[in-house]
């Protein structure tokens, strides 16, 4: 993977991170008692449109989500931003394959996270938009760069900001998304296919090149 593209993907892995057990990297919304629930998740607001949301996480103990964007550079969509803050654990469920322990009381916030270099673009672009979204900064620690979350607990850990290992080194827990160029999963996929060939794989089935490429 190209240096570009990794660092396109740092934020996403970092909060995919953040919900696994991992010794690489800081497990705060694990912790927490957040799983995650699904990945690229196209989900419709009613009235306000259908926007791809990143990471969707629950916590099933407190009938709660957070849908979280996850941005590399500085240019935020106004259009995707108003779905996510318009969303409400009903569009969820309806939408975006995920079950609520009771539908009726659940509720969702969304959250943004962003390399450091970005939050403050990031930050100034939603507040101009009159969105009050918290947005999470990545750097030598996760810290909350602005808002507030609905969980007064995970308000309080990024807040004091959580430890992080130095960036290039998140855990590759999702190595392409939507936006990969074509090329790239080719080259993602001929290295599989070297790998199982110089193991003497008997048949290679196309699930077997998927398993082994795209790991989580």
């Amino acid at each position: 993977m190209n240096g570009s593209l990794q660092r396109d993907l740092i934020p996403v892995n970092a909060v995919i991170g953040f919900l696994k057990r991992d010794r690489r990297w800081p497990s705060v919304l694990y912790e927490l008692g957040y799983q995650l629930a699904m990945i690229e998740q196209p989900v419709n607001a009613p009235a306000i449109g259908t926007a791809e949301l990143d990471v969707i996480c629950l916590n099933h103990s407190r009938n709660h989500g957070m849908l979280w964007e996850c941005k590399a550079g500085r240019t935020l969509k106004e259009s995707q931003a108003r779905v996510y803050a318009a969303a409400c654990a009903e569009d969820v469920q309806r939408t975006g394959n995920v079950t609520f322990p009771d539908p009726r009381s659940a509720s969702v916030e969304p959250v943004y996270c962003c390399l450091e270099d970005d939050a403050r673009v990031a930050v100034e672009t939603l507040l101009g938009w009159g969105l009050a979204i918290p947005v999470i900064s990545l750097g030598e620690r996760a810290v909350l760069a602005s808002g507030r979350f609905h969980d007064a607990e995970a308000t309080k850990r990024f807040t004091v900001g959580v430890a992080l290992p130095p960036l290039h080194e998140v855990p590759r827990f999702l190595i392409a998304n939507t936006h990969t160029p074509k090329w790239q999963l080719a080259r993602a996929f001929f290295a599989t296919l070297v790998s199982l060939l110089r193991k003497q794989s008997g048949r290679i089935s196309l699930r077997h090149v998927l398993e082994e490429t795209f790991p989580d």
